[in-house]
């Protein structure tokens, strides 16, 4: 079975710049032959996150797929308050966790991998 890999990336504030990204790094995680798990990507179209209410709902869902996954990916030098707690939850279940710098991602950039 594929190793799944969770995809930690900001998604609050600059939303659409932000889902762009993690369809980036949902899409670096497959280059390495691993199954992407992003609950942004998907959660975030469903429910409005502007919502207190709905966007504790959504943070309870991502955890649900952290879960379910074998590996955090921590992308990029920003860590918002709900990469923190997915994070601190992983760290929790002795997860390994990886920590992907912006360099790394404009490296896969330019080289066009997949």
């Amino acid at each position: 079975m594929k190793k799944k890999v969770y995809v930690c990336s900001p998604c609050k504030g600059d939303r659409k710049n932000n889902i762009k990204k993690t369809k980036l790094y949902s899409r670096y995680v497959s280059s390495h032959g691993f199954i992407p798990l992003a609950p942004h990507l998907y959660f975030g179209e469903l429910i409005n996150d502007e919502n207190p209410e709905e966007r504790k709902l959504i943070l309870k869902f991502a955890l649900e797929w952290l879960f379910q996954c074998d590996e955090l990916w921590c992308f990029g030098e920003t860590v918002s308050d709900g990469m923190k707690n997915e994070i601190e939850a992983a760290k929790r279940l002795g997860m390994k966790i990886i920590n992907i710098p912006t360099k790394i991602i404009e490296n896969f950039l330019k080289n066009g991998s997949i």
